[in-house]
């Protein structure tokens, strides 16, 4: 109960930043879904973005990643959308029929880290340190 109640509170505080990209905002983001395949999704874009060195990666390649369908992939993000409040982590673009996806090198980092820890990460700790590969 009490984790639950954190989890709201950081939902909450998040919101009233309105800065998505915030280490809160990514912890919170990252602790926010039960499915599986969010936390793969996010941790596979924060690596992909990192290798990418701020450019796009695209959709087809990160379902791949996490060997999912695109299908399924959508409604994994849509949840997470409406989950958070439309305030993601990271950018989408539209190109023809298929999206492509990045982060900031600091939210990838922050995600990153998030992974190694586990999921029961401190939001105090949830921006430090960064990883470097």
């Amino acid at each position: 109960m009490a984790k639950h109640a954190a989890n709201y509170a950081s939902q909450a505080t998040a919101k009233e930043a309105g800065d998505p990209t915030a280490p809160e905002a990514v912890a919170n983001a990252y602790n926010s879904g039960v499915n599986e395949h969010w936390r793969a999704f996010l941790k596979a874009l924060a690596h992909e973005s990192l290798v990418a060195q701020g450019d796009w990666v695209d959709w087809k390649h990160l379902c791949d990643m996490i060997s999912i369908d695109r299908r399924k992939g959508a409604g994994m993000l849509g949840a997470a959308q409406k989950r958070l409040g439309g305030q993601v982590p990271f950018e989408r673009d539209q190109v023809g029929d298929t999206y492509r996806f990045k982060m900031t090198p600091e939210v990838a980092n922050t995600v990153l880290a998030l992974a190694k820890k586990g999921t029961d990460e401190s939001l105090d700790e949830a921006g430090e340190p960064p990883i470097t590969e």
